[in-house]
């Protein structure tokens, strides 16, 4: 038996989960671990080891059609909260398709607007970067990432793995 992911077949973008902002494509944030360069006695060479849990600085942008009310809004400065929703179409070779849900949560403060261009028979392509603090995604209801700088939680697959570092810190 085989099953595999084939498509997203529609997504909603909301703000404090009442706002939706219409025709509107987010690039997710990337989580790339924070590193150091390692030589020294006792190893013949160097390797990049990473800060367990730590992250550098993670980045969103949403790209909407035109510039818009709805996107001047999203660059107000303040912490917004987005919940990103989809329908991902999947196949199980046996069974058929079926419908997973994605759900991400982002906190996300505006640092870049890009208000696009304004031409006959095109879009605006408006899109505004987003500097983010906290970053979580859920697998029908299963929480898989959730990146938390703040809080020093780095939540993954099950496991938390600055638990530790929390209780040392006398945080937990």
């Amino acid at each position: 038996m085989s099953k595999f992911s084939e498509i997203i077949t529609g997504y909603h973008m909301y703000e404090n989960e009442i706002n939706y902002y219409g025709l509107a494509e987010v690039e997710m944030p990337s989580i790339t671990q924070i590193t150091e360069s390692m030589d020294g006695a006792g190893v013949a060479g160097k390797y990049d080891a990473i800060v367990k849990g730590h992250v550098e600085a993670m980045k969103m942008t949403v790209s909407m059609r035109n510039p818009t009310k709805d996107s001047f809004k999203m660059f107000t400065l303040v912490e917004h909260q987005f919940d990103l929703r989809a329908n991902i179409q999947e196949r199980d070779t046996v069974t058929g398709v079926h419908d997973t849900a994605l759900k991400c949560v982002v906190r996300a403060t505006p640092i870049n607007l890009d208000i696009g261009k304004i031409a006959n028979y095109s879009t605006g392509d408006t899109k505004a970067e987003f500097s983010v603090s906290y970053f979580a995604v859920y697998v029908d209801g299963v929480k898989e990432i959730e990146v938390d700088p703040f809080n020093y939680i780095f939540w993954v697959d099950g496991k938390d793995y600055l638990e530790d570092v929390r209780k040392n810190l006398g945080k937990a």
